[in-house]
Protein backbone atom coordinates (compact mmCIF):
# COMPACT_ATOMS: atom_id res chain seq x y z
CA UNK A 1 0.00 0.00 0.00
CA UNK A 2 1.12 3.54 -0.76
CA UNK A 3 0.69 5.74 2.30
CA UNK A 4 1.12 9.51 2.20
CA UNK A 5 2.13 11.07 5.53
CA UNK A 6 1.10 14.75 5.54
CA UNK A 7 2.69 17.08 8.09
CA UNK A 8 3.59 20.76 8.57
CA UNK A 9 1.22 23.42 7.31
CA UNK A 10 0.21 26.98 8.15
CA UNK A 11 -0.18 26.71 11.91
CA UNK A 12 1.52 27.88 15.09
CA UNK A 13 2.03 24.15 15.74
CA UNK A 14 3.99 23.69 12.49
CA UNK A 15 7.16 22.32 14.10
CA UNK A 16 5.24 19.96 16.39
CA UNK A 17 3.51 18.57 13.31
CA UNK A 18 6.88 17.89 11.67
CA UNK A 19 7.95 15.88 14.72
CA UNK A 20 4.71 13.86 14.62
CA UNK A 21 5.23 13.18 10.91
CA UNK A 22 8.79 11.96 11.48
CA UNK A 23 7.69 9.67 14.31
CA UNK A 24 4.95 8.17 12.14
CA UNK A 25 7.31 7.51 9.24
CA UNK A 26 9.84 5.86 11.56
CA UNK A 27 7.16 3.60 13.04
CA UNK A 28 5.39 2.53 9.83
CA UNK A 29 5.86 -1.13 8.96
CA UNK A 30 8.05 -0.89 5.84
CA UNK A 31 7.20 -4.48 4.83
CA UNK A 32 3.52 -3.47 4.50
CA UNK A 33 3.68 0.09 3.26
CA UNK A 34 5.51 2.35 0.86
CA UNK A 35 5.49 5.78 2.51
CA UNK A 36 5.56 9.15 0.78
CA UNK A 37 6.43 12.06 3.09
CA UNK A 38 4.39 15.14 2.17
CA UNK A 39 5.47 18.40 3.75
CA UNK A 40 2.94 21.22 3.83
CA UNK A 41 4.83 24.50 3.74
CA UNK A 42 3.83 27.40 5.96
CA UNK A 43 1.87 28.64 2.92
CA UNK A 44 0.05 25.27 2.72
CA UNK A 45 1.78 24.06 -0.45
CA UNK A 46 2.11 20.27 -0.74
CA UNK A 47 5.75 19.33 -1.34
CA UNK A 48 8.10 16.37 -1.17
CA UNK A 49 11.82 15.89 -1.54
CA UNK A 50 14.96 14.03 -0.61
CA UNK A 51 15.32 13.11 3.06
CA UNK A 52 11.85 14.38 3.91
CA UNK A 53 11.72 11.52 6.40
CA UNK A 54 14.46 13.08 8.54
CA UNK A 55 13.85 15.90 11.02
CA UNK A 56 17.30 17.38 10.28
CA UNK A 57 16.08 18.27 6.77
CA UNK A 58 13.61 20.78 8.18
CA UNK A 59 16.16 22.54 10.37
CA UNK A 60 17.63 23.92 7.14
CA UNK A 61 15.93 27.02 5.75
CA UNK A 62 17.11 26.15 2.24
CA UNK A 63 15.29 22.84 1.87
CA UNK A 64 15.03 21.65 -1.73
CA UNK A 65 11.46 20.62 -2.39
CA UNK A 66 9.19 19.70 -5.26
CA UNK A 67 5.58 20.81 -5.35
CA UNK A 68 3.12 17.92 -5.69
CA UNK A 69 -0.64 17.75 -6.19
CA UNK A 70 -3.29 15.40 -4.88
CA UNK A 71 -5.98 14.34 -7.38
CA UNK A 72 -8.69 11.69 -7.39
CA UNK A 73 -6.17 9.48 -9.18
CA UNK A 74 -3.45 9.86 -6.57
CA UNK A 75 -0.42 12.08 -6.08
CA UNK A 76 0.85 13.95 -9.11
CA UNK A 77 4.62 14.45 -8.97
CA UNK A 78 5.90 16.06 -12.14
CA UNK A 79 4.68 13.93 -15.04
CA UNK A 80 4.20 10.92 -12.78
CA UNK A 81 1.07 9.99 -10.83
CA UNK A 82 1.45 7.77 -7.77
CA UNK A 83 -1.62 5.93 -6.51
CA UNK A 84 -2.41 6.69 -2.86
CA UNK A 85 -4.20 4.08 -0.76
CA UNK A 86 -4.53 6.24 2.36
CA UNK A 87 -3.28 9.46 3.95
CA UNK A 88 -2.07 9.71 7.53
CA UNK A 89 -2.90 13.20 8.72
CA UNK A 90 -0.14 14.42 11.04
CA UNK A 91 -1.12 18.10 11.11
CA UNK A 92 -1.86 20.08 14.25
CA UNK A 93 -3.68 23.30 14.96
CA UNK A 94 -6.23 25.68 13.52
CA UNK A 95 -6.75 25.68 9.78
CA UNK A 96 -5.65 22.06 9.40
CA UNK A 97 -6.69 19.83 12.30
CA UNK A 98 -10.18 21.34 12.47
CA UNK A 99 -11.52 19.42 9.47
CA UNK A 100 -9.93 21.48 6.70
CA UNK A 101 -7.47 18.80 5.56
CA UNK A 102 -10.07 16.06 6.11
CA UNK A 103 -12.49 17.96 3.84
CA UNK A 104 -9.86 18.19 1.12
CA UNK A 105 -9.37 14.43 1.08
CA UNK A 106 -13.13 13.81 1.33
CA UNK A 107 -13.61 15.72 -1.94
CA UNK A 108 -10.84 13.71 -3.60
CA UNK A 109 -12.23 10.45 -2.19
CA UNK A 110 -8.90 9.51 -0.62
CA UNK A 111 -9.03 7.60 2.69
CA UNK A 112 -7.58 9.59 5.61
CA UNK A 113 -6.83 8.81 9.25
CA UNK A 114 -8.67 11.38 11.33
CA UNK A 115 -12.12 12.50 12.43
CA UNK A 116 -14.57 13.59 9.75
CA UNK A 117 -15.00 17.26 8.88
CA UNK A 118 -17.92 18.16 11.17
CA UNK A 119 -16.59 16.39 14.24
CA UNK A 120 -13.05 17.71 13.75
CA UNK A 121 -14.24 21.31 13.37
CA UNK A 122 -16.46 21.04 16.45
CA UNK A 123 -13.67 19.57 18.59
CA UNK A 124 -11.16 22.19 17.42
CA UNK A 125 -13.29 24.99 18.87
CA UNK A 126 -13.20 24.81 22.67
CA UNK A 127 -16.35 26.93 23.05
CA UNK A 128 -18.52 24.87 20.70
CA UNK A 129 -17.20 21.59 22.04
CA UNK A 130 -17.87 22.50 25.67
CA UNK A 131 -21.39 23.65 24.82
CA UNK A 132 -22.06 20.26 23.21
CA UNK A 133 -20.53 18.38 26.14
CA UNK A 134 -22.69 20.40 28.54
CA UNK A 135 -25.77 19.66 26.42
CA UNK A 136 -24.92 15.96 26.63
CA UNK A 137 -24.67 16.26 30.42
CA UNK A 138 -20.90 15.69 30.55
CA UNK A 139 -18.83 17.62 33.13
CA UNK A 140 -16.60 20.52 32.08
CA UNK A 141 -14.92 23.45 33.81
CA UNK A 142 -17.16 26.53 34.17
CA UNK A 143 -16.46 28.88 31.26
CA UNK A 144 -17.45 31.97 29.26
CA UNK A 145 -16.81 32.03 25.52
CA UNK A 146 -17.02 35.00 23.16
CA UNK A 147 -15.82 36.42 19.85
CA UNK A 148 -13.71 39.51 19.21
CA UNK A 149 -16.72 41.37 17.82
CA UNK A 150 -18.77 40.45 20.90
CA UNK A 151 -15.93 41.65 23.12
CA UNK A 152 -15.95 45.01 21.32
CA UNK A 153 -19.72 45.41 21.37
CA UNK A 154 -20.72 43.78 24.69
CA UNK A 155 -17.58 44.16 26.78
CA UNK A 156 -19.21 45.11 30.08
CA UNK A 157 -21.69 42.23 29.91
CA UNK A 158 -18.89 39.75 29.13
CA UNK A 159 -16.76 41.15 31.96
CA UNK A 160 -19.71 40.69 34.32
CA UNK A 161 -20.12 37.06 33.23
CA UNK A 162 -16.40 36.43 33.67
CA UNK A 163 -16.48 38.01 37.13
CA UNK A 164 -19.30 35.64 38.06
CA UNK A 165 -16.76 32.84 37.70
CA UNK A 166 -14.44 32.07 40.60
CA UNK A 167 -10.94 33.56 40.33
CA UNK A 168 -8.26 32.70 39.40
CA UNK A 169 -9.21 32.30 35.74
CA UNK A 170 -7.44 31.19 32.60
CA UNK A 171 -7.98 32.67 29.13
CA UNK A 172 -7.28 30.63 25.97
CA UNK A 173 -7.56 31.15 22.22
CA UNK A 174 -10.56 28.96 21.40
CA UNK A 175 -9.14 27.13 18.39
CA UNK A 176 -5.46 26.71 19.24
CA UNK A 177 -3.71 23.83 20.97
CA UNK A 178 -0.35 23.05 22.59
CA UNK A 179 -1.06 25.62 25.35
CA UNK A 180 -0.24 28.46 22.93
CA UNK A 181 -1.57 31.91 23.84
CA UNK A 182 -2.91 30.98 27.26
CA UNK A 183 -2.83 33.45 30.17
CA UNK A 184 -3.64 33.09 33.87
CA UNK A 185 -5.78 35.83 35.44
CA UNK A 186 -5.37 36.23 39.19
CA UNK A 187 -7.77 39.14 39.74
CA UNK A 188 -10.46 41.15 37.94
CA UNK A 189 -8.29 44.12 36.99
CA UNK A 190 -6.08 41.81 34.84
CA UNK A 191 -8.98 40.49 32.75
CA UNK A 192 -9.11 43.09 29.95
CA UNK A 193 -5.37 43.04 29.28
CA UNK A 194 -5.10 39.23 29.29
CA UNK A 195 -8.12 38.84 26.99
CA UNK A 196 -6.56 41.34 24.57
CA UNK A 197 -3.42 39.18 24.45
CA UNK A 198 -5.47 36.07 23.66
CA UNK A 199 -7.19 37.89 20.77
CA UNK A 200 -3.78 38.29 19.13
CA UNK A 201 -3.97 34.55 18.38
CA UNK A 202 -7.65 33.96 17.66
CA UNK A 203 -11.01 35.60 16.91
CA UNK A 204 -12.67 33.46 19.56
CA UNK A 205 -11.60 33.29 23.20
CA UNK A 206 -12.65 31.16 26.16
CA UNK A 207 -12.28 32.14 29.83
CA UNK A 208 -12.38 29.29 32.36
CA UNK A 209 -12.11 28.81 36.09
CA UNK A 210 -8.77 27.49 37.29
CA UNK A 211 -9.06 24.40 39.46
CA UNK A 212 -6.36 25.13 42.03
CA UNK A 213 -6.27 21.71 43.70
CA UNK A 214 -6.28 19.13 40.95
CA UNK A 215 -4.70 16.22 39.17
CA UNK A 216 -4.38 16.05 35.38
CA UNK A 217 -5.01 12.91 33.33
CA UNK A 218 -4.96 12.05 29.62
CA UNK A 219 -6.59 9.13 27.84
CA UNK A 220 -6.66 8.31 24.13
CA UNK A 221 -9.10 6.17 22.19
CA UNK A 222 -9.26 4.56 18.74
CA UNK A 223 -12.76 4.68 17.26
CA UNK A 224 -15.01 4.48 20.31
CA UNK A 225 -13.92 1.16 21.76
CA UNK A 226 -10.12 0.90 22.10
CA UNK A 227 -9.03 3.12 25.02
CA UNK A 228 -5.40 3.62 25.90
CA UNK A 229 -3.69 3.51 29.26
CA UNK A 230 -4.33 6.57 31.42
CA UNK A 231 -1.53 9.08 31.88
CA UNK A 232 -1.07 11.46 34.79
CA UNK A 233 0.77 14.70 34.04
CA UNK A 234 2.58 16.31 36.94
CA UNK A 235 4.07 19.79 36.58
CA UNK A 236 5.39 22.45 38.91
CA UNK A 237 3.69 25.14 36.84
CA UNK A 238 0.13 26.21 37.65
CA UNK A 239 -0.65 25.95 33.93
CA UNK A 240 0.71 23.25 31.63
CA UNK A 241 2.76 25.30 29.16
CA UNK A 242 4.10 24.68 25.65
CA UNK A 243 7.51 24.08 27.26
CA UNK A 244 6.03 21.50 29.62
CA UNK A 245 4.56 19.61 26.68
CA UNK A 246 7.40 19.71 24.17
CA UNK A 247 10.62 21.07 25.64
CA UNK A 248 12.75 20.16 28.65
CA UNK A 249 10.74 21.05 31.73
CA UNK A 250 9.85 20.03 35.24
CA UNK A 251 6.76 18.12 34.09
CA UNK A 252 6.56 14.40 34.74
CA UNK A 253 4.37 11.82 33.04
CA UNK A 254 3.25 8.66 34.78
CA UNK A 255 1.94 5.86 32.55
CA UNK A 256 -0.14 4.12 33.68
CA UNK A 257 -1.48 6.60 36.23
CA UNK A 258 -1.49 5.32 39.78
CA UNK A 259 -5.18 5.90 40.54
CA UNK A 260 -8.12 4.21 42.18
CA UNK A 261 -10.05 1.68 40.09
CA UNK A 262 -13.27 3.72 40.28
CA UNK A 263 -11.57 6.83 38.89
CA UNK A 264 -9.96 4.75 36.15
CA UNK A 265 -13.38 3.38 35.16
CA UNK A 266 -14.86 6.90 35.14
CA UNK A 267 -12.11 8.18 32.83
CA UNK A 268 -12.53 5.29 30.40
CA UNK A 269 -16.33 5.63 30.48
CA UNK A 270 -16.18 9.38 29.74
CA UNK A 271 -13.58 8.83 27.01
CA UNK A 272 -15.86 6.36 25.23
CA UNK A 273 -18.84 8.74 25.53
CA UNK A 274 -16.89 11.62 23.98
CA UNK A 275 -15.63 9.36 21.17
CA UNK A 276 -19.22 8.34 20.38
CA UNK A 277 -20.38 11.97 20.34
CA UNK A 278 -17.58 12.74 17.87
CA UNK A 279 -18.29 9.62 15.80
CA UNK A 280 -14.54 9.05 16.09
CA UNK A 281 -12.86 7.23 13.20
CA UNK A 282 -9.26 7.87 14.15
CA UNK A 283 -7.37 8.28 17.39
CA UNK A 284 -8.20 11.17 19.72
CA UNK A 285 -6.82 12.18 23.11
CA UNK A 286 -8.96 13.64 25.87
CA UNK A 287 -7.39 15.70 28.64
CA UNK A 288 -9.03 15.63 32.06
CA UNK A 289 -8.87 17.61 35.27
CA UNK A 290 -9.76 15.96 38.57
CA UNK A 291 -11.00 18.52 41.12
CA UNK A 292 -9.62 17.30 44.44
CA UNK A 293 -11.91 19.51 46.56
CA UNK A 294 -15.11 18.42 44.83
CA UNK A 295 -13.83 14.94 43.92
CA UNK A 296 -15.13 15.57 40.41
CA UNK A 297 -13.72 14.53 37.03
CA UNK A 298 -13.91 17.27 34.38
CA UNK A 299 -13.28 17.16 30.62
CA UNK A 300 -10.70 19.80 29.80
CA UNK A 301 -9.74 19.54 26.11
CA UNK A 302 -10.03 17.18 23.13
CA UNK A 303 -7.31 16.60 20.54
CA UNK A 304 -8.50 15.00 17.30
CA UNK A 305 -4.95 14.58 15.95
CA UNK A 306 -2.86 14.24 19.12
CA UNK A 307 0.88 14.84 19.10
CA UNK A 308 2.77 11.65 18.19
CA UNK A 309 -0.76 10.26 17.65
CA UNK A 310 -0.61 9.39 21.38
CA UNK A 311 1.27 6.15 20.67
CA UNK A 312 3.03 6.36 24.07
CA UNK A 313 -0.36 5.93 25.79
CA UNK A 314 -0.92 2.59 24.05
CA UNK A 315 2.42 0.91 24.63
CA UNK A 316 1.46 -0.08 28.16
CA UNK A 317 -1.63 -1.86 26.77
CA UNK A 318 0.52 -3.95 24.42
CA UNK A 319 -0.46 -2.01 21.28
CA UNK A 320 2.72 -0.62 19.74
CA UNK A 321 3.06 2.33 17.37
CA UNK A 322 3.27 0.31 14.16
CA UNK A 323 0.14 -1.63 15.15
CA UNK A 324 -1.69 1.58 16.03
CA UNK A 325 -0.90 2.91 12.55
CA UNK A 326 -2.14 -0.36 11.04
CA UNK A 327 -5.48 0.16 12.77
CA UNK A 328 -5.77 3.77 11.62
CA UNK A 329 -5.03 2.87 7.99
CA UNK A 330 -7.46 -0.05 8.15
CA UNK A 331 -10.16 2.25 9.57
CA UNK A 332 -9.60 4.85 6.85
CA UNK A 333 -9.95 2.30 4.05
CA UNK A 334 -12.98 0.70 5.70
CA UNK A 335 -14.74 4.07 6.06
CA UNK A 336 -14.23 4.80 2.35
CA UNK A 337 -15.75 1.40 1.48
CA UNK A 338 -18.76 2.03 3.73
CA UNK A 339 -19.23 5.48 2.24
CA UNK A 340 -19.40 3.94 -1.23
CA UNK A 341 -22.41 1.90 -0.10
CA UNK A 342 -24.48 5.05 0.46
CA UNK A 343 -26.57 6.83 -2.16
CA UNK A 344 -24.71 9.96 -3.26
CA UNK A 345 -26.73 10.96 -6.33
CA UNK A 346 -30.36 11.22 -7.30
CA UNK A 347 -31.85 11.17 -10.78
CA UNK A 348 -34.09 14.08 -11.61
CA UNK A 349 -35.36 16.04 -14.61
CA UNK A 350 -35.10 19.46 -12.98
CA UNK A 351 -32.82 20.97 -15.63
CA UNK A 352 -35.29 20.09 -18.40
CA UNK A 353 -38.35 21.48 -16.64
CA UNK A 354 -40.20 24.40 -18.22
CA UNK A 355 -40.27 27.66 -16.38
CA UNK A 356 -36.67 27.46 -15.18
CA UNK A 357 -35.27 30.99 -15.17
CA UNK A 358 -32.17 31.47 -17.28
Amino acid sequence: MNIAVVFGGSSVEHEISILTGMQIIAALNKTKYNYIPIYLTKNNVFTTGKDFDKVETFKNNNVKMQEVFFTRHGLKKGFKTISIDAVICAVHGRGLEGGELAGFFEILDIPYTSCEVLEASVAQDKITMKKILSYEGLPTVNFVGFTNSEWKGMRQEIIRKCNDLSYPLIVKPATLGSSIGIERIEKADELVNKVAKAFRFDERVIVEEVITKMREFNCAIINDDIPSAIEEVITENAILTFSDKYEESQSKRIIPAQIEENLKKDIVKLTKKVARILNNKGVIRIDYIYDLDKEMLLINEINTIPGSLAYYLYEDTGLFFDELLDKLIENAVKYKYLKYQKINSFKSNVLNMKGIKK
